[in-house]
């Protein structure tokens, strides 16, 4: 998955909570007065790429329509993933999270990984732990964040060095967990989103919509 541009995301966000309340797709004209846009062709261009990046389902020749897909949130395991395949792939979904308990978020996340050991568990986050993910490219130096390196995806505080090298450090009680610094020009890296929070509780197969016993727990970003 491509992480949402901040314009697409707002643009996401009004369409979903548009539909919430009158139960049909706004027109174009109404999203560009609700984002500030002087121009629908704007408007046109948002949607496209949260077409291309598999958010909404658009129909040609049809303004009002919009269909918002991955509404039950879906969650992804870390750690190892195939060359080009998208974080959240089809085949790497076990689960999803309705988006009525994803609206209890603030700021809300478009996804949720699941953690599979100790590397943050300073934060409260050990194995089996769903964490809420915002989509986003973009990081601030001591953003926990989900990011891509190489063949895996990873959970880590991100530390901004200089112009060409950040590090990714670990929150963990465990020795055996070592900060990586990674060379920009070199290697293949790139923040797919930030940390917002996590969920205590199950979620249900991907074949269901509903968890049972399940609760918020806030963004905690401090060590």
């Amino acid at each position: 998955m491509q992480a949402m541009t901040e314009r697409q995301r707002q643009t996401l966000d009004f369409v979903r909570s548009y539909m919430d309340r009158y139960g049909v797709a706004p027109s174009r004209p109404e999203i560009a007065e609700a984002l500030g846009l002087r121009h629908v062709s704007s408007v046109d261009a948002h949607l496209a790429g949260l077409m291309k990046k598999g958010w909404v389902e658009l129909k040609q020749g049809s303004p009002r329509y919009i269909r918002l897909l991955r509404e039950g949130l879906p969650v992804v395991p870390l750690g190892r993933i195939a060359a080009r395949e998208p974080i959240l792939a089809e085949s790497r979904v076990t689960a999803h999270v309705p988006r009525t308990v994803a609206a209890m978020f603030r700021p809300r996340p478009d996804y949720f990984l699941m953690v599979q050991d100790d590397s943050m568990d300073k934060l409260g986050l050990t194995t089996g732990a769903i964490t809420g993910i915002r989509s986003t490219p973009e990081a601030r130096s001591n953003d926990i964040v989900a990011a891509r390196l190489g063949d895996e995806v990873t959970l880590k505080r991100f530390i901004r060095e200089d112009e060409r090298t950040v590090r990714l450090e670990p929150q963990s009680t465990s020795q055996r967990h070592r900060p990586k610094t990674v060379d920009l020009e070199r290697e293949d890296f790139e923040v797919d989103g930030v940390y917002v929070g996590a969920l205590i509780g199950q979620v249900q197969p991907a074949t269901k919509t509903e968890p049972s016993e399940m609760k918020h727990e806030s963004s905690n970003q401090g060590s």
